[in-house]
């Protein structure tokens, strides 16, 4: 625990000092932010294992509780990476499903998937929807599009809510 702890300062420290002081241009920000992220992952996990999770995470915790340092764009980067790396999980599960494994599912399955997808959503998009405001065009766009609940990370009400405060009629 307190290898991670101190590379958490040490990297913490160092990151928010280069981001006060403006030490690199706006577009580098995120590369070196990685790169200072998986490099104190790396070491803490060399010297106790286990310890780069919690030597990052710390690093998170002091980054953001720094005065003047502007973490927006890393928030919104850390934002897509996650919707990446989530799109990247979900191709890697299908891509290993073999055709013989979905024959002896049946057809009831089948029948079940589409049922969700094509009733079940829907519907439950338009049932948390009936008060939003929205016009039916955007509705019918959260319906097909099932990756906005990742990025709104719940049901078809936080969708909503999500839309109506962004997108304006």
């Amino acid at each position: 625990m307190l290898i991670g702890g101190f590379f958490e300062v040490v990297s913490g420290y160092c990151l928010g000092i280069i981001l006060r002081r403006h030490m690199l241009p706006e577009y580098l920000h995120n590369l070196i932010t990685l790169t200072i992220l998986f490099t104190t992952f790396t070491m803490s996990n060399h010297f106790a294992h286990e310890s780069g999770l919690l030597a990052v995470s710390l690093m998170g915790i002091w980054l953001a509780n720094m005065r003047d340092v502007n973490i927006a764009g890393i928030l919104d980067f850390k934002e897509n990476l996650t919707i990446l790396f989530i799109s990247g999980l979900f191709i890697v599960l299908a891509a290993r499903l073999d055709l013989a494994q979905l024959q002896i599912l049946g057809l009831t399955m089948l029948l079940l998937f589409v049922i969700i997808q094509w009733v079940a959503r829907p519907f439950s998009v338009w049932l948390h929807s009936l008060a939003s405001g929205l016009i039916m065009v955007r509705k019918n766009i959260i319906k097909l599009d099932g990756t906005e609940r990742y990025r709104c990370g719940g049901g078809s009400g936080t969708i909503c809510l999500a839309f109506r405060a962004n997108i304006r009629r």
